[in-house]
């Protein structure tokens, strides 16, 4: 389930960069 977790994170971080920017995605990062 671990990486399951890893890849929705990674997909967090892509939205958010490419919607809101850098900042969304740093704080998408630690969830």
């Amino acid at each position: 389930m671990i990486l399951v977790q890893f890849l929705v994170v990674l997909l967090f971080l892509y939205i958010g960069m490419r919607v809101g920017g850098i900042g969304v995605g740093f704080a998408a990062a630690p969830a």
